[in-house]
C-alpha cells in the first residue's frame, strides 16, 4: 500500500512540474481521450470505453478520475462535471467535452479534442527538448574533458619526469 500512495505522489508531481507537467497532462489526456472517441464511435457503451481506458493508464491519477467518472455515469451526472473538477484534465478539454456531452456529439468532440491534445503535448515536449539541448551539450563537454584531462595528466607527468 506505501508502494501505491508513492506512485499516486509522484504521478502527481509528473502532471504539475513546472515545464514538463503541461506537457505530460496533454499528451496523456490526448491519448486517452482520441482512445475513448475512437472507442465511442465504434458503438462501445461509456461505461466499458470508461473501465477500458482506466486500464490503458498507467497513471494513478487518471485511474482514480476514470473511476469517478465510472461512478458519475452509474449515477446519471454524466462525465462533464467530473472532468471539469479534475486538475489532471486541461480545463479546456474538460469544458468542450462537457458541452459535447450536452449536445449529443460526444464521440466526434472527445475524438477531436484527443487529437489536438496530443498534437499540444508533441509540441511542448519539442518545446522543452529545444530548451534542455544547450544544457545537455555542455554536460557532454565536461564530461569529456574530465575524461581527456584525466588520461592526458599522467601522460604529461610521465613526459616531464624522464
Amino acid at each position: 500500500m506505501a508502494l501505491e500512495s508513492v506512485r499516486l505522489i509522484l504521478d502527481s508531481i509528473l502532471l504539475r512540474v513546472k515545464g514538463i507537467g503541461p506537457a505530460v497532462q496533454s499528451l496523456s489526456a490526448g491519448r486517452l481521450f482520441t482512445l475513448m472517441g475512437t472507442m465511442l464511435q465504434s458503438g462501445i457503451p461509456l461505461l466499458e470505453v470508461l473501465s477500458l481506458c482506466r486500464a490503458a493508464t498507467r497513471n494513478r491519477l487518471l485511474k482514480q478520475l476514470f473511476y469517478q467518472l465510472e461512478d458519475d455515469v452509474i449515477n446519471g451526472r454524466g462525465i462533464g462535471p467530473g472532468l471539469t473538477t479534475a486538475d489532471c484534465i486541461p480545463r479546456g478539454a474538460a469544458q468542450m467535452i462537457s458541452t459535447a456531452e450536452g449536445s449529443g456529439r460526444l464521440a466526434e468532440v472527445i475524438q477531436t479534442v484527443g487529437e489536438f491534445y496530443e498534437e499540444e503535448g508533441e509540441r511542448l515536449i519539442k518545446q522543452a527538448v529545444k530548451i534542455l539541448e544547450p544544457a545537455i551539450i555542455l554536460v557532454m563537454g565536461v564530461f569529456v574533458s574530465f575524461i581527456v584531462m584525466s588520461i592526458m595528466l599522467p601522460l604529461l607527468d610521465v613526459s616531464s619526469v624522464g
